[in-house]
Parts: C-alpha cells; structure tokens; sequence
C-alpha cells in the first residue's frame, strides 16, 4: 500500500499540471476574437477611411532584374535621389525624363538631358515627347528599360469617330450590245 500512495499524489500532481496548462493556453490562445475598434470621444472628427491602393497603369522594368510598378500620373527618372525612379549609371542625367499618363495613353517627355532619350528607336530630343502606344523600350543613357502597359483604364479616343454617309444608291444602266 505504502507503492500506491506516492503513485496516486504523482498521477493527481500531472494532472493537476496539465489541467493548469490547458487553461493556460485557452485563456491566452489565438482563440479569442480581436478587440473592439476604440470609440473616438463624443465631437471629434470622423477619422478618414484608409485610402485604397493605387492601381499600377504601367511598368518599367530593368534587365529583367528591376522592376517599378507606375501609379502615379507622373513618373520621373534620372540618377537623382529625388527622381521617383533612381538610375544608378554615369550616362543617365539627373531628371532625365519623365512619363506621364492620361485617359489611358502615356508620353515619355525628355527633361533637358545632354543625351536625349531613345523611346522605341525614335530619338527624343530635350523638351519633347513621345506618345507610347505599346509596349516599348526606352533607352536613357546606356540603360535600356523597358515599358509595358497594366491597365489603361477607359481610353478615350483622341478624335470623335466619323460616321462614314452612305451614298445614295445608284442603278447603272448599260447600253445594248450592238451586233
């Protein structure tokens, strides 16, 4: 009897212990639901939703290892830390060139760069721009990038379509054969 006794505080003991620990857990789990957002105090402005993210309209992307997504309307690249996208090479101006977008078309502008900017072969000369229609490359300096399109969005197009008249019909009439 004397065996039994110290086997039943040691079984009552680990079951003591694991009851302990199982409550443990499901006070302290990842069972309980998320608290309450807190109330702002009665008269204070209304907090702004958060905004939603922007859509990406295009993408340049580096010799297949860089990559930017493009979201805002205007995008600007060069070497300088200000540029949206930085272009770490000896050959590429400060602002270089910048790509805009509206009504789902895109023009690369060149910025006033010594070197101009190739867009798609065309050369772009300083202060004047492209229209990009598709996918293209664009070369500033010895970088080549290259550009595609994500989500134009609603293109408008730049002029009305022409209604084509129709022209009256007409029934021709051929002389006899003569014999």
């Amino acid at each position: 009897m004397s065996e039994s006794l110290p086997m039943r505080r040691m079984t009552t003991t680990v079951g003591f212990v694991i009851t302990m620990n199982l409550l443990a857990v499901s006070a302290f789990g990842a069972d309980r639901p998320p608290p309450p957002p807190p109330v702002p105090p009665p008269g204070a402005a209304p907090q702004p939703a958060p905004a939603a993210p922007a859509v990406a309209w295009g993408r340049l992307t580096q010799d297949k290892t860089h990559s930017w997504n493009l979201t805002a309307p205007e995008v600007t690249v060069g070497s300088d830390a200000t540029c949206d996208i930085v272009l770490a090479d000896t050959t590429v101006a400060p602002r270089h060139f910048r790509i805009a977008f509206a009504n789902g078309n895109a023009a690369v502008v060149d910025l006033g760069s010594k070197t101009g900017t190739l867009v798609a072969g065309a050369f772009v000369k300083p202060g004047q721009s492209f229209k990009v229609m598709n996918s293209v490359e664009i070369d500033p300096g010895a970088v080549t990038l290259q550009f595609e399109f994500l989500d134009r969005g609603t293109i408008s197009p730049s002029q009305p379509v022409k209604k084509r008249k129709e022209s009256p019909k007409v029934k021709v009439v051929l002389p006899p054969k003569s014999k």
